[in-house]
């Protein structure tokens, strides 16, 4: 399998330490995002990877932005050059993200807000 297409980071490094950035759902068929769309997040971020690039004509449906009033691409409140944080599949059921969710499920790892995302996935799937 290849792997997804991501180009270099335009600052050239990753974020690949404890950071967090600011991520706002958005409206849109994601299942993972319901309950949750239109609030704003502070979550982690690790990107070593790049910025995601499309084919073109190919319009992702994005779930999930970077920025707090509108998406934005500037660093550091986007870390890897882009405005998009997660899109999902046309059918909402599958999420990709950049984030860190997983992260911020916890008190003790600087809060829980991480854990609605994934309660919205399972409230989904039952």
């Amino acid at each position: 399998m290849d792997d997804p297409p991501l180009s270099p980071i335009p600052s050239g490094a990753g974020c690949e330490h404890w950071s967090n950035t600011k991520v706002r759902f958005s409206e849109g068929p994601c299942v993972w995002t319901q309950g949750i769309r239109g609030q704003t997040f502070e979550i982690p971020v690790a990107h070593g990877e790049g910025c995601p690039v499309f084919s073109k004509g190919f319009e992702p449906i994005t779930a999930v932005t970077y920025g707090v009033d509108a998406p934005t691409k500037e660093y550091p409140a986007s870390p890897n050059g882009s405005s998009i944080a997660g899109i999902c599949s046309p059918n909402g059921r599958i999420l990709g993200l950049f984030p860190h969710f997983e992260r911020r499920i916890s008190p003790s790892n600087g809060g829980d807000q991480g854990l609605a995302l994934f309660r919205a996935g399972v409230s989904a799937a039952r």
